[in-house]
């Protein structure tokens, strides 16, 4: 499996504590998922990892 990443945005996602019903990503109301658990969990189950939009990374 192969997923996609948005690396000028990893960091601040993994260290967020926002919700994704907050962020209006939620299956529903009673979704009560971090960014940073999607984001685990993402990066956890899928071989293959393609990291998007490096070069709006500063300093990489």
């Amino acid at each position: 499996m192969v997923t996609v990443v948005g690396a000028s945005n990893f960091l601040r996602d993994y260290s967020s504590q926002d919700s994704l019903q907050s962020r209006g990503e939620s299956l529903g109301d009673e979704g009560e998922r971090t960014v940073v658990d999607l984001l685990i969990e993402q990066i956890e189950f899928y071989d293959v990892i393609v990291l998007n939009k490096i070069a709006l990374i500063a300093n990489a």
